[in-house]
C-alpha cells in the first residue's frame, strides 16, 4: 500500500515542476513611467520560463507586457500590449531594460518589441498611432526633450530615430547601454561599463568622457536644470557638475547594492530638480541635490528595481524585483496604492498544489491505521511446560 501511495506523490511533484516550466521561472518589471498628464502609470514587464534544458542552451518562453494603471479611474488596470516568443540562448534568460518611453508634451508612448520595431501608442485611447515605423534596439528608449527624436541603445551601439521621416542613424563608436538627453537637447550622455561619454546631440561627436573607477555599468541622468548629471553604478551614485566637469559629491552605498543599474530607472530627479530619488536593496532614499545629504530615512520596502516621479512631483511610483508596484505620497512618504503585477501561474500550477494536502491526508490516515493495527495485534506468549 505504501508503494501505491508513492506513485501519486511522484505524479504531483512532476506536475508541479512542469507547471513552473521545467526550469526557473522569472518575472521582472523593468521600467516605470508616468504619462505626461500624470493620469496613468505605465509599467513594462518581462516574464519567462525554461521549457527545455540542454547542456549549452535553454529554450524559453518569454512574454513582454505593457500594463497601464489608470490613476484617474480608481486605479483600474489594463493591458496595452502583450507579445510572446520562444528562443534559445542564455541571452534570453534576462530581460532588457527600459523598452518604453513617453513623449514630452503629449501621451504618445513608444514601445519596442521582440522584432526591434518601434510602435507608437495613444495611451488615452489605447490605440496604435500611424507614425513612421523604424528598427530600433530593445535595450533602452528615451525621447529627446523636443519630442522629435527617439534614441535607443543596445549593448554596444546606439541609434537616433527621426520621428518625422522614420529614418534611423546608428553609431557603433561607443559601447552605449544607457542614454540621457540634457534638458536643452544639446548633450547626449551615454553610459556603459567604461564610464559616461558626453556627446554633442546634433553632430554626435564626443565632447569629453567621465571614466568609471569600477568596471560596472553606469546609468547617467541629467537633472531638470541640466546643471547636474547623476551617475549610478552598483555601489554608488556620483553627482557630476556639468559646467566644471568635476564630481561634486559621491553617495557611497547609501541603500545597499542597487538592482541592475544597467537596466535604467534606478534613479530619478524630482521635477523641481531639488531631490534625487535612489532605489536600492533597502528601499528608496531622497537626497538633496545641492548638499548631497539625505533628506529623510529610507522607505518603500526592499529590493526595489525602478522608480519614477509623477509630472507634478507629488507622487512616486516604485517597483520591486517581484513586480509589486506602489504609489507613495512624496510629502508624507505613505503608500497611496499598492498592487502586484506578477503573472499568475494559472490552474496548471494550482492543481498540484491542491493535490499535495489531499495526498498528505491519505498518507497520514494510512500510516495511523497501520500503527493502530500493530498496537491491537496480540503478542505471542510461550506455552506452559508440564
Amino acid at each position: 500500500m505504501q508503494l501505491i501511495l508513492v506513485f501519486p506523490l511522484v505524479a504531483i511533484l512532476v506536475a508541479l515542476f512542469q507547471s513552473h516550466g521545467c526550469g526557473w521561472p522569472w518575472q521582472r518589471l523593468t521600467c516605470l513611467t508616468f504619462t505626461s498628464d500624470g493620469k496613468m502609470l505605465v509599467a513594462g514587464m518581462y516574464d519567462g520560463r525554461t521549457v527545455h534544458e540542454q547542456r549549452s542552451s535553454h529554450d524559453m518562453d518569454i512574454r513582454r507586457t505593457v500594463e497601464l494603471i489608470h490613476l484617474d479611474d480608481g486605479y483600474r488596470q489594463s493591458t496595452l500590449e502583450q507579445e510572446q516568443r520562444r528562443g534559445t540562448g542564455a541571452g534570453l534568460a534576462w530581460p532588457p531594460g527600459r523598452f518604453i518611453a513617453v513623449s514630452p508634451g503629449d501621451n504618445t508612448l513608444a514601445t519596442v518589441g521582440f522584432d526591434h520595431t518601434v510602435r507608437f501608442w495613444d495611451v488615452s485611447k489605447q490605440q496604435e498611432k500611424a507614425f513612421p515605423k523604424g528598427s530600433c534596439a530593445q535595450e533602452f528608449l528615451v525621447y529627446s526633450p523636443d519630442g522629435k527624436k527617439l534614441a535607443s541603445a543596445d549593448c554596444g551601439s546606439f541609434g537616433i530615430l527621426d520621428l518625422a521621416s522614420g529614418n534611423a542613424q546608428w553609431h557603433d563608436d561607443y559601447g552605449a547601454m544607457l542614454l540621457s538627453f540634457s534638458p536643452d537637447g544639446r548633450y547626449l550622455a551615454l553610459g556603459d561599463y567604461g564610464g559616461v561619454h558626453i556627446l554633442d546631440a546634433n553632430s554626435m561627436t564626443l565632447i569629453y568622457e567621465i571614466p568609471n573607477e569600477k568596471t560596472q555599468a553606469t546609468e547617467p541622468l541629467f537633472s531638470p536644470d541640466g546643471k547636474t548629471l547623476a551617475i549610478q553604478d552598483r555601489k554608488s551614485v556620483r553627482l557630476w557638475d556639468v559646467e566644471s566637469r568635476q564630481t561634486r559629491s559621491t553617495l557611497h552605498e547609501p541603500l545597499g547594492e542597487y538592482q541592475d543599474p544597467y537596466r535604467g530607472n534606478g534613479i530619478a530627479f524630482s521635477p523641481d530638480g531639488q531631490t534625487l530619488a535612489v532605489a536600492g536593496a533597502q528601499g528608496v532614499g531622497f537626497w538633496d541635490v545641492k548638499t548631497a545629504k539625505r533628506r529623510v530615512p529610507c522607505f518603500g520596502g526592499s529590493n526595489l528595481m525602478c522608480l519614477a516621479f509623477s509630472p507634478d512631483g507629488k507622487l512616486l511610483a516604485t517597483a520591486d524585483v517581484y513586480a509589486n508596484v506602489a504609489l507613495w505620497d512624496v510629502n508624507s512618504r505613505q503608500p497611496i496604492y499598492e498592487t502586484s503585477l506578477a503573472f499568475s501561474r494559472g490552474v496548471h500550477f494550482m492543481i498540484p498544489l491542491i493535490c499535495l494536502p489531499i495526498w498528505f491526508y491519505f498518507w497520514r490516515k494510512f500510516t495511523s491505521r497501520q500503527a493502530s493495527s500493530l498496537e491491537r495485534k496480540p503478542s505471542a506468549t510461550p506455552a506452559n511446560s508440564s
